[in-house]
């Protein structure tokens, strides 16, 4: 049975990732880009940590709106198995950030918050993706 869940959703992540991003995709990957170029173009680490700020927020809205629309469209042992690897994405990412956070108390610098930052971001940014592509193969497959 989980071998063929497994099978089910890498199939449909494998079909997602080589055919056209739907519009929530693009409409975020939009807005996710438009937030970290001012980021980059900010010209002083007050301005970077501002956008760095800004960044975060949004990826957090994001990922609590993707992780409530799943919870609403699951049921039964598939809302179990999505609840599950959630917890289990979220002590990685905990633990991701531990790592880090003992990688970086000894860096001298502001920079280095805003790096610890932006793998995180990385790590939000990815999972929301997962999560779109998931509900998108999962109503694909419903019609």
């Amino acid at each position: 049975m989980r071998l063929t869940v497994f099978l089910v959703l890498f199939s449909l992540f494998a079909v997602s990732a080589q055919a056209k991003l739907p519009d929530d995709e693009k409409s975020f990957l939009l807005k996710e880009r438009e937030l970290s170029r001012k980021v980059e173009q900010a010209e002083t680490t007050k301005a970077m940590n501002e956008a760095q700020v800004a960044v975060e927020q949004y990826l957090r809205d994001e990922l609590t709106n993707c992780d409530q629309m799943a919870r609403r469209s699951f049921r039964g042992d598939l809302l179990k198995q999505y609840t599950e690897s959630q917890e289990k994405w979220q002590a990685y990412r905990n633990s991701m950030r531990k790592l880090l956070e003992s990688k970086f108390k000894d860096a001298q610098g502001s920079i280095s918050g805003i790096q610890l930052s932006s793998y995180l971001q990385t790590l939000d940014r990815n999972r929301i993706l997962e999560i779109l592509t998931l509900l998108q193969g999962l109503q694909r497959a419903e019609k």
